[in-house]
């Protein structure tokens, strides 16, 4: 998001000038993270916006297997878990995470259309992000849980 700033010198002279605007999520704690995607753009992405939200033991993974490993001894308070994944999926990443007994809030990510948001939450899931990212949502999504740890 682009805001206008005053006029400066630069500006008189007939060179624009804009400041980019950084909103924050207003968080009372930091949450222990885990980005699973098998795109490493989306991972950077989400990780640039989860530490921008205050966020520093953020674990990335780029396989549901690589995931179900860490998680014997990792146990984040959000997962953030994509469902179009090869090998597997991230609804079969999500069965196994439950049968292991974790206790996390669960936020699958999708850049399809055709996913059933309504499924997955009575599945157990938090909530459905889609691709591509809106900050703000991530912003809310991570405010809610964090409001119920």
């Amino acid at each position: 998001m682009i805001s206008p700033v005053s006029k400066s010198k630069k500006e008189k002279s007939g060179k624009s000038q804009k400041r980019k605007s950084k909103k924050k999520c207003s968080i009372n704690k930091a949450l222990k993270v885990l980005v699973v995607d098998d795109e490493i753009e989306i991972i950077k992405i989400m990780k640039k916006i989860l530490i921008r939200a205050g966020h520093k033991d953020i674990k990335t993974r780029r396989s549901g297997k690589e995931a179900l490993t860490l998680l014997k001894s990792f146990k984040p308070d959000i997962i953030f878990l994509d469902i179009f994944m090869p090998n597997m999926n991230g609804e079969q990443v999500f069965i196994k995470i439950k049968k292991m007994g974790i206790k996390t809030f669960v936020v699958f990510i999708s850049g399809q259309t055709e996913v059933n948001r309504d499924r997955l939450v009575k599945q157990g899931a938090f909530e459905l992000l889609a691709k591509p990212f809106n900050v703000e949502e991530i912003f809310n999504i991570i405010n809610k849980i964090a409001r119920k740890k």
